[in-house]
């Protein structure tokens, strides 16, 4: 017996030695490639004693899986048999012939809802205009569930349109209701009114209370072809406010210090052109007091430059319109047209300094606004610019709405705002330049505080937010873009949104329904690339262009916090090896969530890691889907460096 006894003690030693014990507990489980009655599940195997791996519902035993060889490999499994439009929360174990391993818990929900929830639709807030005056209508739909499929405006039982914005012109006044109705991808539909009061004539408070002189009664006649420089500055000095008669008035440097009121009258200001082939300025104006304005309306102001483009070294550089040092500003239906300055050739870090030091220096874009505030350009249309479009520098209090640049296949930049506080730009259609050609559609640098609003950009880069200045900056150039929000916005073009590179930081930036669609070039397009920020928020945005290849979709460079929400990304199939629709590239992140998103495409990967460190506080994959089971990698994520994997948590 006593033999026998010592056996069975030696035999059990023997087993524990060898592992006799229930196994460790797999990591890192995952769900989707969601269907009515089937789900896919992922996890990486952390035991080398197991048998299998159990799923348990509920307590009941809906799927077993057989072990893999060697353990820290992952395992992929099709739960099928499952219900439509149902909550499922598992457990997944694996298990021996001693026991069962800490369970992981893991919760999602099959598809087939037939229940379908409405749109939810927006007309946008009741506005005042006047009888015979174009404004821009902009509603948004958005549905829960689905996707919004058709738009109707209608006025009574006339249909206005089928987009979602559309240019309306009342023609009675009175008060007019306008309603959008959106229908989703399974038909159903919602609506909503916008009010529109329409006025008699437009009187704006200046006009009702301010003397005009006409400018035909200094002696500037129209259509005659000479110099009107002078009558139109004695007009001026008269009261500060002009009457101009229809019809096209050479004017050239005319100089105006204090209060400005043009009523354009649907007349042209013609620059004078020099000898090699650029525009001359036209107005230069200056407030004084805090009282005084500017107001300018209903003019055209022609750079007298229909095909001539400047050669590089041509030394000329002039505006058309310069405002500097003022408040109170009023552009408003305003074209401006075969513009031609000085061609684009010197660091722009040069011309930033001369302003600086100088605030009435020329520089080469057909509106300069400069060191002011409380600007408004509204109704701004450019056409045939050959150079650079109109540019806010160093301001405060602006906004910029119903702006339009079309038929400049030259130009450089359409738009720019540089080291301006508080800015809102809305209803902006750019359209300019060749696809792939070099510069923006929107250069955005250095601003603080704004709201960018249904702004549309194609061909060229399209909306930059970059700081590329070169040099030693101080006060507002030394900073980057932060505390601002981009909303209902469409960016096409070679690189749609791009913030590289920067000088500092990006903060508090928001990004909400807009959609970044990268135009086919031969150099590696993308959709969107940040780099170095601090809070971002992506919610409910559309990536990625379904007729091209695109090697990535969201480039992030180095962040303290950032989530990516609800949003869409399309990833066609690109011949190098490794694509991806979000790319996590620099040194040092913060806390990242991606979740509720929606990935589709082939041989890729949804989330690539490239952290130079293993600086990663933690990244958050929850409640995403892929329509596709054949990305890549086989699971959501991939890492191309060393980090801690306990950092990653995927639901």
């Amino acid at each position: 017996m006593r033999l026998k006894l010592i056996a069975i003690l030696f035999l059990g030693i023997s087993q524990l030695s060898n592992g006799a014990e229930a196994p460790v507990a797999p990591i890192n489980i995952g769900a989707y490639n969601f269907k009515a009655h089937s789900a896919k599940l992922s996890f990486k195997d952390q035991s080398n004693n197991e048998d299998g791996f159990k799923v348990y519902y509920k307590n009941h035993e809906i799927a077993n899986i057989p072990s893999k060889s060697g353990n820290n490999s992952y395992t992929y499994k099709t739960l099928e048999g499952l219900d439509s439009c149902k909550l499922y929360t598992i457990k997944l174990v694996a298990y021996n012939s001693y026991g069962e391993s800490i369970p992981l818990i893991k919760s999602f929900r099959t598809v087939g809802c037939t229940k379908n929830k409405l749109p939810i639709v927006d007309a946008g807030a009741d506005i005042v205009t006047v009888v015979n005056q174009t404004i821009h209508i902009v509603g948004s739909a958005y549905d829960s569930d689905g996707n919004i499929t058709k738009y109707i405006w209608k006025e009574g039982n006339k249909v206005l349109s089928n987009s979602s914005s559309f240019n309306y012109t009342p023609k009675s006044i009175g008060t007019k209701i306008i309603t959008l109705t959106a229908f989703d991808n399974s038909g159903d539909k919602s609506s909503d009114n916008r009010t529109i009061f329409v006025k008699k004539e437009d009187t704006t408070p200046s006009d009702r209370n301010t003397t005009f002189a006409n400018i035909r009664d200094f002696g500037a006649i129209p259509n005659d072809n000479i110099d009107d420089t002078e009558a139109i500055k004695n007009a001026l000095s008269e009261s500060g406010a002009i009457f101009v008669p229809k019809g096209i008035y050479n004017v050239s440097n005319l100089e105006h210090f204090g209060t400005t009121i043009i009523n354009g009258n649907g007349a042209t200001f013609k620059a004078k052109r020099t000898v090699v082939g650029t525009s001359s300025n036209i107005l230069k104006l200056k407030t004084i007091n805090n009282s005084d304005k500017i107001e300018i309306k209903n003019l055209t102001f022609d750079g007298n430059c229909p095909t001539k483009y400047p050669r590089q070294g041509d030394e000329y550089v002039a505006s058309l319109v310069h405002i500097y040092d003022s408040s109170n500003i009023m552009l408003n239906n305003i074209v401006v047209k075969d513009y031609s300055s000085k061609y684009y050739k010197q660091d722009i870090i040069s011309d930033y300094e001369r302003l600086n030091r100088n605030h009435s220096t020329e520089m080469f874009h057909d509106i300069l606004i400069t060191f002011s505030r409380n600007i408004k350009m509204i109704n701004i249309v450019q056409q045939n610019i050959k150079i650079e479009g109109p540019l806010v520098y160093h301001s405060d209090n602006i906004l910029i709405e119903n702006f339009k640049s079309k038929k400049s296949i030259n130009i450089w930049t359409a738009l720019h705002a540089v080291a301006d506080n508080n800015i809102t730009m809305k209803h902006i259609d750019i359209s300019d330049g060749l696809v792939g050609s070099r510069g923006s559609s929107i250069n955005f640098t250095s601003n603080w505080d704004f709201v960018i609003e249904d702004v549309n950009t194609t061909h060229k880069h399209g909306f930059d937010i970059s700081n590329e200045i070169p040099g030693v900056l101080t006060g507002r150039l030394n900073r980057d873009c932060s505390y601002g929000v981009f909303k209902n916005c469409r960016f096409e073009g070679y690189h749609p949104l791009q913030g590289y590179p920067t000088k500092t930081i990006h903060n508090n930036l928001k990004f909400i329904n807009c959609k970044f669609i990268p135009s086919k070039v031969p150099n590696r397009p993308y959709a969107f690339r940040l780099e170095k920020s601090k809070n971002i928020l992506i919610d409910n945005c559309t990536f990625g262009n379904p007729n091209i290849s695109s090697r990535f979709n969201l480039i992030m460079g180095e962040s303290d916090k950032l989530n990516i929400k609800n949003s869409k990304f399309i990833n066609t199939a690109y011949s190098n090896p490794i694509s991806s629709s979000i790319y996590l590239l620099g040194k040092k992140f913060g806390d990242i969530e991606i979740s509720n998103n929606d990935f589709n495409g082939t041989n890729y990967t949804p989330v690539l890691l490239n952290i130079y460190s293993k600086d990663l506080k933690s990244l958050k994959l929850i409640d995403n889907s892929a329509n596709s089971e054949e990305f890549e990698y086989g699971t959501f994520y991939k890492s191309l460096s060393k980090i801690d994997e306990s950092k990653i948590i995927s639901q």
